[in-house]
């Protein structure tokens, strides 16, 4: 990135893109955090930029829009991304970051879309992220993340797929009461589906398949357990993908199978 440098002197520059470039194949430089302080959009998507994302980046203090995806980015997320308090919108998909999310995250209290899909990330999903009330979108399919879904989240979009994630399904999972998608697909989730699933009035798109689920608990299928409005509200998402109908065909016949086709994006 040898045009870098010369931007230093720069000191209004408020917007760096340069995308699908990906010829670029170099590192970001240490000195990035040189840039100027009134930087609030930098946007470095599909330039084959390697090696780690360095720790300067934390020091463009008014940054509000951060693209790296579809890079070869390694190593961890750097801690000092938690001092980017005006950020939110953070891309680093596709690329090749490894170990946790920093909890440093938990503290960009403006935050509203987070994709790391597509990575090498680890551990447990921070049960953090919940207190930020920002945000909206959270995607952290196609990695390895282990242990269960925290209960505090409350979001408009939200793609755990492909992980190792296992346990129950949140059972609170009714309070996330703006969901429009969800995809838990492709995970080790087991025992019985939320009855609450059945209050996420504005979902229109979920995918459960590919995990140990065993429908819903056979007592909340009765009527004088489940209010008729309920049941029709399962039954009429109508731009569900995983067909609801079927899982809840499937839990009154007492089986243990859903649907194992893949989501078309």
């Amino acid at each position: 990135m040898s045009f870098l440098p010369a931007l230093t002197n720069c000191r209004g520059l408020e917007e760096l893109r340069f995308g699908s470039n990906p010829l670029i194949n170099a590192k970001i430089p240490g000195f990035v955090g040189n840039l100027s302080k009134s930087l609030k959009i930098f946007r470095a998507s599909g330039c084959n930029i390697r090696g780690s994302i360095p720790s300067g980046i934390g020091n463009l203090s008014l940054l509000m829009d951060a693209e790296l995806d579809d890079n070869k980015l390694t190593r961890s997320i750097p801690t000092a991304i938690g001092g980017l308090k005006m950020l939110q919108r953070l891309y680093l998909s596709n690329n090749k970051l490894e170990g946790s999310i920093p909890s440093e995250l938990c503290h960009l209290n403006k935050l509203a879309f987070l994709s790391l899909t597509s990575n090498k990330l680890s551990g447990p999903i921070p049960a953090c992220l919940g207190n930020l009330t920002s945000l909206r979108n959270l995607l952290l399919g196609s990695n390895m993340f282990s242990s269960s879904i925290p209960s505090t989240l409350n979001l408009l979009i939200l793609n755990l797929s492909s992980n190792s994630l296992s346990g129950p399904l949140p059972i609170d999972i009714g309070n996330w009461n703006i969901l429009t998608s969800m995809d838990f697909s492709n995970n080790y989730f087991s025992s019985y589906i939320p009855i609450g699933v059945a209050d996420l009035k504005e979902l229109t798109r979920l995918s459960l398949s590919n995990n140990r689920l065993t429908g819903f608990r056979e007592k909340f299928l009765k009527e004088d357990h489940l209010e008729t409005s309920r049941l029709n509200h399962i039954r009429g998402m109508k731009h569900c993908v995983v067909h609801l109908n079927f899982i809840f065909q499937a839990a009154k016949l007492n089986t243990s199978r859903i649907p194992r086709q893949r989501l078309n994006s």
